[in-house]
């Protein structure tokens, strides 16, 4: 029973990281749904409602369960919230790049690339979470965050 607590310590963002993911996913479906079947916009911007709000959804998730930052003044939260939508943006296009290319011009399997593509945009959004947006950095010999 004590191995598991230790996993389960030693793995704990890695796992919130997975439940806020899962989380974001389902914001993201249902939002897609409901500005899509339900309202009737155009494809286009209820992908981008749906991007919207669950990419907000998973920066106060994140910042809050799995970073921990405890970050409040202004040009901190400002430069977290800047950074994470940025790189969100910025693998959002790349996921983009990648389907058209693989899907589009080579013609290959759209379900497998779709989930190769999700696999390395959530391989990406951990990297640049934790290195860019929510690192933490020394202050007065202690961690503190970012």
């Amino acid at each position: 029973m004590q191995t598991i607590k230790d996993l389960l310590i030693k793995y704990k963002e890695l796992l919130l990281y997975g439940v806020v993911g899962c989380g974001t996913t389902a914001i993201n479906w249902v939002v897609f749904y409901l500005c899509d079947d339900v309202i009737g916009m155009e494809t286009i911007p209820a992908v981008a409602v749906a991007w919207v709000l669950s990419t907000l959804f998973s920066f106060i998730a994140n910042k809050l369960w799995v970073f921990e930052s405890l970050a409040k003044d202004g040009k901190t939260v400002r430069h977290e919230a800047l950074s994470f939508f940025g790189t969100r943006l910025l693998t959002l296009l790349a996921e983009e790049a990648l389907m058209y290319y693989m899907v589009d011009v080579l013609h290959r399997d759209h379900l497998l690339w779709k989930v190769i593509s999700s696999i390395m945009v959530i391989i990406l959004n951990y990297v640049a979470a934790k290195l860019l947006t929510f690192r933490k950095k020394k202050a007065h010999g202690g961690e503190d965050h970012a």
